[in-house]
C-alpha cells in the first residue's frame, strides 16, 4: 500500500508540472508500468517455492520445528 501511495504522489507531482497533453499521457503510462512491475516479476516465479514465501510469508526449509 505504501508503494502504491508513493507512486501516486510522484505521479501527481510529475503530471502537474508537464504542459503538453501528449507528454502527460506518456509519463502516466510509464508510471503505470513501473507501478505494475511487481506483478510481472511475480508471474515469473508464480509456480516456484518462492511464490509461497511471497504470498503466504512462509517457506518450507525441509525440517520440522521438533527437529531443531
Amino acid at each position: 500500500m505504501l508503494v502504491i501511495f508513493s507512486v501516486e504522489i510522484v505521479n501527481l507531482m510529475v503530471l502537474l508540472t508537464i504542459p503538453s497533453v501528449t507528454e502527460i499521457i506518456m509519463n502516466f503510462l510509464a508510471l503505470v508500468i513501473i507501478s505494475e512491475f511487481d506483478d510481472y516479476f511475480f508471474t515469473t516465479v508464480e509456480f516456484s517455492p518462492l511464490a509461497k514465501l511471497i504470498k503466504d510469508e512462509e517457506y518450507d526449509f525441509g525440517y520440522s520445528e521438533e527437529g531443531k
